[in-house]
């Protein structure tokens, strides 16, 4: 993996000028098999949690994750990219606790996402528990579509990997592509306004710094130190192991 710099793409090339910009990206190369992840540990919210990143891919027609949680195939959360290129949240917990799977395909490799997942069953409203967001936008449209329980516990939050760039639960499926940016935040849920904003009388959707709080086991990795692309920037310390 290799810290780049994207802003010109990220931000910059809409125009935008604002007082936050991205100054980093992080390129996970699938051949390589690189990733990043750390245990979790106890004492975190498993009811309850949001992640936010930016991703850019490299390769169209891939069963490739992003993001996930996880110690085996039998246990295990992720968000990742199937061959059709629509993209699929799921927790598996023995079976199928939690699975949006959407319409949408993601199919331009020049462009910038940001996506926003968040996590709550203990919502009295099943469509409320778990909100997936797309450049500001909830995605409501979906394939499948099967929300957890009330009070359904999770896989994140719990004490196992958690990380980017492959099948945290299965060492497989390795991302190909960049990705910014990239929060999880325990124990709180944030829309996507707390990551970014519309850039003024437009419809583009730009950064924005967040200052919300990152509860048990968050962390912040924005690649700013090539030579520790896994520091957490959060002040908490949970830093992340790369290969």
């Amino acid at each position: 993996m290799t810290s780049l710099s994207e802003t010109s793409i990220i931000a910059g090339s809409s125009g935008v000028s604002t007082g936050y910009t991205i100054d980093q990206s992080i390129r996970f190369n699938s051949g390589d098999s690189t990733y990043m992840q750390r245990s979790h540990g106890s004492g975190g919210n498993v009811d309850l949690f949001t992640v936010s990143f930016w991703f850019k891919r490299s390769g169209l027609g891939e069963e490739v994750h992003m993001f996930g949680s996880g110690s085996n195939t039998s246990n295990t959360s992720d968000l990742m990219f199937k061959t059709d290129d629509t993209l699929q949240f799921y927790s598996y917990i023995g079976a199928y606790q939690t699975r949006l799977i959407t319409s949408q395909k993601f199919r331009d490799p020049h462009a910038w996402y940001h996506v926003v997942i968040v996590y709550d069953s203990g919502n009295d409203v099943p469509e409320q528990r778990v909100k997936m967001y797309i450049n500001g936008e909830r995605i409501k449209n979906f394939g499948t579509e099967t929300y957890p329980s009330k009070d359904q516990n999770g896989i994140v939050g719990s004490n196992v990997n958690i990380g980017f760039g492959r099948y945290i639960a299965n060492a497989s499926s390795y991302f190909n592509g960049y990705l910014a940016e990239m929060h999880y935040v325990n124990g709180y849920d944030y829309g996507p306004e707390n990551f970014g904003e519309f850039k003024e009388d437009t419809d583009i959707w730009i950064p924005k710094e967040f200052e919300g709080n990152y509860g048990t086991g968050g962390f912040k990795v924005d690649g700013r130190d090539s030579s520790d692309l896994g520091d957490d920037e959060s002040g908490q310390g949970n830093d992340l192991t790369t290969s």
